[in-house]
């Protein structure tokens, strides 16, 4: 019989390569956030949801979407993150 696991914070960072510890939750968000403005540079417009979850997803089905267009080039792709790097939400 296996000792049950005590459950870990989600607020500790965990150890990472070389006995790093990272804040994974922070991590996380920061690519959530990162989805979400390529998301908005991809539409022309925030993309929105009542979920965080559903947000999320929501993200994530517009990158497929367009990146699963045909025709499109790594060189669009470049193009999509250098605007949303610089900000600039006006692409198409």
């Amino acid at each position: 019989m296996l000792a049950a696991r005590r459950p870990r914070s989600r607020r500790r960072p965990r150890a990472g390569a070389a006995g790093r510890r990272y804040d994974r939750e922070r991590i996380h968000r920061a690519r959530d956030h990162a989805f979400a403005i390529l998301a908005e540079t991809l539409t022309g417009r925030p993309v929105e949801a009542d979920d965080p979850a559903a947000a999320k997803s929501l993200c994530r089905e517009v990158i497929d979407r367009w990146s699963a267009e045909p025709g499109r080039t790594p060189a669009d792709a470049a193009r999509v993150f250098r605007a949303a790097a610089r900000g600039d939400h006006a692409l198409f």
